[in-house]
């Protein structure tokens, strides 16, 4: 039984993982796309 619920939490925890992964690496993706696209002025910290 334990570890029969053990294993069911090490996959639902590595399916979550992979989920972030998956989401982590589109958002990375579609913002280096959009920079490329759309260039947007970085404000940089020293003063002009």
């Amino acid at each position: 039984m334990k570890n029969s619920v053990i294993h069911a939490n090490d996959s639902a925890v590595s399916e979550v993982i992979g989920g972030l992964l998956i989401v982590f690496i589109a958002v990375v993706v579609s913002i280096s796309i959009y920079m490329q696209m759309l260039p947007v002025p970085i404000p940089s910290s020293e003063p002009n």
